[in-house]
């Protein structure tokens, strides 16, 4: 509602080119609200209100925004302002969005940094996009081992406004290369100034290498609850950091990836702008499978026609056999996968985890195969149908549950993303496996019936 009532305001300020409105709308709202609001305003609105803001806060925004938007800006904007913008930014954000801009357009902004920021933003161009080398910003604090508090606090002031954000300082070796140790700023205010930082600083670094992988530096974070990570390289050299604001990112980011996996897609599937050919390209393989899948399952029925002939009802049956056996199988793989993507897979938590879910799934399997089995002994008075049902739900039950625990584990060992586990594949297993039972017991009961 707020958002509504603001953007109706800013469309109305920008008609009436009431510039001194507009800016105190952008000096009291949010950045990302701001980024939210263009959105749902047309191009020419948009462009009006990049000429009103300052370098400084079109740095703040350029980051917050669409690749198309981002682009949008820099071509609406002249050199002397987006020079600002670009020394306000810190040196990974402006990595991340000239990977996005052509050859030329990266060449014409790169005119406009400085010699050094230049420097840094190649270095950081090295980096794939998905390791810490990719996420770090060099815009980091350090002092030299041996400096005095006092000199490190004096440094600091004069200095902080040109660094991303400061939750430690870092102290160097003497050639100001191999970190040594780090401080918190809470420790460096509340230590006598005159003593040395290396007697205050800790040693137990934790740290990452640049080709770490992204997902693996948010599990740092998250064991370890930091604000910020060093990382660096084969020596022990500081290169960069990395800031919490960035991890946040990437764990949003991974989990979105993984929920797509789930379903047998990926972020492509996603992107407004991708070719609907590379959507069918990635979704057709799963697509394939879970057809095979369902045509086994289709021959299975085939198989046991005479069984469906000596007793019709069973039929009514296999959408539940199968929905509920599913149902069971994904809840238990996306326990498992969630436990491997937190990297809780060690020998005692996977066995408790496995138990877990095995027990749950016979009791589950128990307790709905008792239930449906009263439904239908209601509903239909069959003292062969009933007995069949219920016992075939509980069984299918505790396999889907049993499989869904094991596949996600069987994956990983492959080397192979244990998300996939959880989309087509499993439900298409458990489909079969459901069939196979359901029929399979009904033939045998039928046949010591007969």
């Amino acid at each position: 509602m707020k958002n509504i009532i603001l953007i109706k305001i800013l469309k109305e300020s920008l008609e009436k080119k009431n510039q001194k409105r507009i800016k105190e709308i952008l000096k009291t709202t949010h950045i990302v609200d701001i980024a939210k609001i263009l959105n749902q305003m047309d191009k020419d609105e948009r462009i009006s209100l990049y000429k009103i803001m300052n370098g400084e806060e079109l740095a703040e925004l350029l980051p917050e925004i669409s690749t198309d938007l981002q682009e949008e800006v820099i071509t609406n904007t002249n050199n002397n302002k987006i020079k600002i913008m670009l020394e306000e930014m810190s040196n990974d954000d402006i990595v991340d969005i000239f990977g996005e801009l052509s050859e030329e357009e990266v060449k014409n902004l790169m005119s406009l940094l400085d010699e050094d920021e230049r420097e840094e933003v190649l270095k950081l161009q090295n980096y794939e996009k998905d390791t810490a080398g990719g996420l770090m910003t060099t815009n980091y604090f350090s002092v030299i081992t041996g400096t005095k508090i006092k000199d490190v606090i004096t440094k600091l002031r004069n200095n902080v406004n040109e660094k991303e954000t400061v939750y430690y300082v870092y102290v160097l070796g003497e050639k100001g290369k191999k970190i040594l140790g780090i401080v918190s700023l809470r420790e460096l205010i509340i230590k006598n100034p005159n003593i040395e930082i290396n007697h205050v600083m800790k040693t137990n670094i934790i740290s990452v290498r640049a080709s770490e992988d992204q997902e693996a530096v948010a599990k740092v974070f998250s064991k370890y609850d930091l604000l910020a990570i060093p990382v660096i390289d084969e020596q022990s050299y500081l290169l960069g950091i990395i800031t919490v604001d960035d991890v946040l990112d990437v764990i949003q980011e991974e989990a979105t990836e993984d929920i797509y996996r789930m379903a047998g897609l990926t972020e492509e599937d996603m992107d407004e702008d991708g070719s609907v050919f590379t959507s069918v390209r990635i979704r057709l393989p799963w697509l394939m499978v879970s057809l095979v899948g369902e045509l086994f399952s289709a021959n299975i029925m085939q198989s046991f026609s005479g069984v469906l002939e000596k007793l019709v009802s069973l039929a009514f049956f296999v959408p539940l056999i199968m929905a509920m056996g599913g149902n069971s199988g994904s809840q238990s793989s996306a326990v498992m996968v969630r436990k491997i993507a937190l990297d809780e897979i060690g020998d005692n938590k996977i066995k408790k985890t496995m138990r877990k879910e095995m027990f749950a799934g016979i009791l589950l399997g128990l307790i709905s195969g008792m239930i449906v089995a009263f439904i239908v002994y209601g509903w239909h008075r069959d003292k062969v149908l009933a007995p069949i049902i219920g016992i075939a739900l509980f069984l299918a039950i505790a396999f889907a549950a049993t499989f869904g625990t094991i596949i996600p584990l069987v994956f990983h060992k492959l080397k192979i993303d244990p998300a996939v586990a959880s989309g087509p594949f499993i439900t298409t297993l458990n489909d079969v496996g459901g069939l196979l039972i359901y029929f399979g017991l009904a033939t045998v009961m039928l046949g010591i019936v007969g």
